[in-house]
């Protein structure tokens, strides 16, 4: 009986973690990644020890900002508040391409994708040295469908 449980746990374990390596396959991204995805939250992580540095959970203006991708293109739209206003930030329309985890932008800019599956994307950007360290420090950006 010990032996037939060991079994099917092992079996089990198995086909999760080939199903975890599917979703990673970066052959797939540019399907699952289509549709359109809602900003939720920031975290900041320290680019020397990896402690989180920052959480910020999306306001209900920013909530509604949004990333739309088709086969080719994504549609932005960032909303900010302010002076108790939710106003549009930023709106555009952009060419992209998926490479090797990498979304790349027409404009040369581009984002690590962290995580995808058919609820949540996570990109992970470099851009600068939050905690004044020295070394440039992860912001993750979540998203969900």
């Amino acid at each position: 009986m010990r032996r037939k449980l060991l079994l099917l746990t092992i079996t089990i374990l198995t086909m999760t973690s080939c199903r975890s390596d599917d979703s990673k396959d970066s052959n797939s991204l540019p399907n699952q990644i289509k549709g359109k995805w809602f900003y939720t939250k920031t975290v900041i992580i320290s680019g020397d020890n990896s402690a989180i540095l920052s959480n910020e959970i999306a306001n209900s203006c920013e909530k509604k900002s949004f990333l739309e991708f088709t086969d080719d293109k994504v549609t932005e739209y960032y909303y900010k508040l302010e002076n108790n206003e939710c106003n549009l930030n930023y709106s555009g329309t952009s060419l992209y391409h998926i490479e090797n985890n990498i979304l790349y932008y027409e404009t040369n800019a581009s984002m690590r994708i962290e995580s995808l599956n058919t609820s949540e994307l996570i990109f992970q950007i470099e851009l600068y040295d939050y905690n004044g360290d020295g070394k440039k420090d992860k912001f993750l950006e979540y998203y969900q469908k």
